[in-house]
């Protein structure tokens, strides 16, 4: 099964781009904190020494059985500058090669996707802190992760990629975010490219208010579909979803949730033809932020819909289709485990809880991406807001885990020295 877009670092506020983005940075590494990490299954982790800021972005299994991981990290000696990073681990976990990316800008990866060349492709942007502003960047690499092309996109404003995946033509589909032409708000937006990053088509989509896309999948016939938040449509923000053409027309939109806040964080396309989509939800559910999950049609009908969680905020960052026709779905709780924990849920083909499963200590953490292996078990990637027994700060962590079939940890990572 091919693995398609799914996961971001969720770092930029849903309300104006372009005065969020001069605090980017601090958006990003408070959230990388609360996107974060382990079980007491993981023993003892491994903490930074020296405050480090080190955040995931996701992890894919790679054609050799092995894995690729992207990230994020602070330069600790310029604390406005950040890096992506590129870690190639084999079939058990162990580093074999890690690289970093980056120039007099920061670099900041939101999401990539492995290509037919054995090679993988990386998107997010580049922030300027001398306009404080942002272009959507794209980043290619070999199978060694070696650069073999980088290329910005964007107005005068802000701009940002939160998914890429490669289109069946060898080409790529980009979506994020740009900021709109009155400077105010966001739309979303799609940039269609082709293998060298030639610009084939870009549209946006959004109306009065802030609208963001966060993921994005191919469909059969050669279309994509695009998940994400609008507030255009009812004034709060709700899920929303478009279905596009191969060209980029608009075949038709719809929103999700309630009267709250509810938010969009994934899809996949599903083997029926229709999606999955995971995210997080204040209008449904206990009432507070609670994980939501739903199974759509392909004409974006509602099949069925769950929710999950308690007291705590509860979400989902990454869901999959799985072998056996049902679904895996990954995020963070504060409901369940201890203070923040990243969380698997196994549903059936009907959305029905096979089982769940915590993973963390007494920190922040979060499970970032999640696909499953040829054993049937799953990779994952999270992350871990650390702190000293005096309450110092030690900063962030990432880690990556294999989980068997049924959650429990065969092995796990958190040591990215080279």
């Amino acid at each position: 099964m091919e693995y398609q877009t799914q996961y971001h670092p969720k770092v930029i506020s849903r309300s104006n781009m372009k005065a969020s983005l001069p605090y980017l940075f601090l958006c990003l590494l408070f959230s990388a904190g609360f996107l974060f990490l382990p079980s007491s299954s993981y023993a003892q982790l491994p903490v930074p020494t020296h405050g480090e800021h080190v955040w995931p972005v996701g992890i894919q299994v790679t054609a050799d059985g092995g894995y690729l991981v992207v990230g994020g990290a602070l330069n600790t000696d310029d604390p406005t500058h950040t890096d992506t990073w590129v870690a190639k681990m084999d079939a058990t976990g162990n580093i074999l090669w890690i690289n970093f990316y980056g120039g007099s800008n920061s670099d900041l990866a939101n999401s990539f996707a492995l290509t037919s060349d054995g090679g993988s492709i990386i998107a997010g942007y580049i922030y300027s802190p001398s306009t404080k502003l942002s272009d959507g960047w794209i980043l290619k690499l070999d199978a060694n992760g070696n650069q073999q092309w980088q290329k910005s996109y964007g107005s005068a404003k802000d701009d940002l990629f939160n998914a890429v995946m490669q289109t069946s033509d060898g080409g790529y589909l980009l979506a994020g975010g740009s900021t709109a032409a009155d400077g105010t708000t966001s739309d979303g937006w799609v940039l269609r490219i082709n293998s060298s990053g030639g610009i084939e088509w870009q549209k946006t989509f959004g109306g009065s208010g802030d609208d963001y896309i966060s993921a994005i999948a191919q469909t059969g016939e050669g279309g994509y579909v695009v998940v994400g938040d609008t507030v255009s449509a009812s004034g709060n923000t709700n899920g929303w979803m478009v279905r596009l053409n191969a060209f980029g027309g608009k075949q038709w939109e719809r929103t999700f949730g309630g009267a709250a806040n509810d938010e969009l964080n994934a899809i996949w396309a599903t083997s029926d033809g229709g999606f999955i989509v995971a995210g997080s939800s204040f209008s449904l559910g206990s009432g507070t932020e609670d994980l939501w999950v739903f199974k759509l049609s392909s004409t974006g009908e509602t099949d069925w819909e769950a929710t999950f969680g308690g007291e705590g905020a509860d979400e989902a960052l990454a869901v999959q289709e799985t072998a056996d026709g049902g679904f895996i779905v990954a995020g963070q709780t504060s409901s369940f485990g201890s203070t923040s924990d990243g969380w698997v849920i196994k549903l059936d083909a009907a959305g029905n809880v096979v089982w769940k499963e915590t993973y963390g200590e007494e920190l922040y953490d979060v499970i970032t991406s999640i696909q499953q292996t040829a054993d049937g078990g799953y990779i994952v990637s999270g992350g871990s807001y650390l702190f000293a027994a005096d309450g110092q700060d030690l900063g962030r962590a990432t880690w990556a885990a294999k989980i068997d079939p049924n959650g429990k940890v065969e092995w796990y990572n958190s040591n990215w020295e080279k």
